[in-house]
């Protein structure tokens, strides 16, 4: 009985043990004994190996370019169609023509576990989302959409059956890119949707930057707004505020609570030469005098 193979088949052989073939089979098959095989393999250190997982790993999140407007929370069909249309305006002024929604554009009340109205149809839900996509593709070149708590109430609801991207074809959207994550990276900027929330504005972005060292912070989701630095005192932490209309939302405005009232806001990210400068907006802007600034 031969004791020794060739290069190439103790190679074969390896492999072929790493992804589980067992030692009586290798050496039946390369006419050795089990023994003598079992300590070769041993002292080159070649052992049986788990298998790689079947999941995909989730590094990927979305890049998107700089000279674009952030959204946040407008919940259709509680959005506050005037704050998001002067918001629109402006941009359109300065010439941006990227758009991130950064979670939250719908509401979904429909499939809401908590008691809401009865007209909270999500046929009318996701009729209001088409007609305030109709307008979005005509003032946009790129629109990407990051998913919210709310957007994941459908996938929930559905038990995960169908993906992100089944909420636009819905409504026939063709120009939006949606994407499974709740962030997305702006050059030196993390823009997102986080899960956490605070009664304190800046709050989160600034724990968030703590995780990001290296990025400039902005998100929404706690309906909050405000601009600070980071503790660094060199990065911002941007609260975007939300772009809905309280008064429409019944189980905010019907109710007694301590916390403080939802603001508004959004932003746009300004790059010029290599400096991305942040507009942070908010209904006290003046729309006339910023539009004069790049119009």
């Amino acid at each position: 009985m031969p004791t020794k193979l060739s290069p190439e088949q103790w190679e074969s052989l390896a492999q072929k043990r790493r992804i589980g073939v067992s030692i009586p089979d290798l050496a039946k098959e390369y006419n050795l004994s089990p023994l003598y095989l079992k300590k070769r393999l041993q002292l080159c250190g070649i052992h049986i190996e788990v298998p790689e997982s079947t999941k995909p790993r989730y590094a990927y999140p979305p890049r998107f370019p700089s000279d674009c407007l952030i959204l946040c929370d407008s919940h259709i069909p509680y959005h506050d169609a005037k704050f998001i249309n002067q918001v629109f305006a402006l941009a359109q002024s300065w010439g941006i023509k990227n758009l991130l929604l950064a979670g939250d554009v719908v509401d979904i009340a429909a499939l809401s576990v908590f008691a809401h109205r009865p007209e909270a149809t999500l046929k009318k839900e996701l009729s209001d989302l088409e007609s305030f996509f109709r307008v979005v593709d005509e003032m946009f070149d790129k629109v990407l959409m990051l998913l919210g708590n709310h957007e994941r109430r459908f996938l929930h609801f559905l038990k995960e059956e169908l993906r992100a991207e089944h909420i636009l074809k819905l409504v026939g959207e063709k120009k939006a890119v949606i994407s499974e994550y709740s962030y997305a990276f702006v050059e030196n900027w993390l823009v997102g949707h986080p899960r956490n929330v605070s009664v304190i504005p800046g709050r989160v972005p600034v724990f968030l930057s703590r995780k990001y060292p290296k990025y400039n912070v902005a998100s929404g989701h706690g309906h909050l707004a405000g601009m600070a630095y980071c503790e660094d005192g060199v990065r911002l932490a941007v609260d975007i505020g939300c772009s809905c209309d309280e008064k429409r939302l019944d189980w905010i405005a019907e109710h007694l609570q301590t916390r403080g009232a939802m603001a508004q806001g959004a932003l746009i990210l300004r790059k010029i030469d290599s400096t991305i400068y942040p507009w942070w907006l908010h209904p006290k802007t003046d729309w006339e005098a910023l539009a004069r600034c790049y119009g």
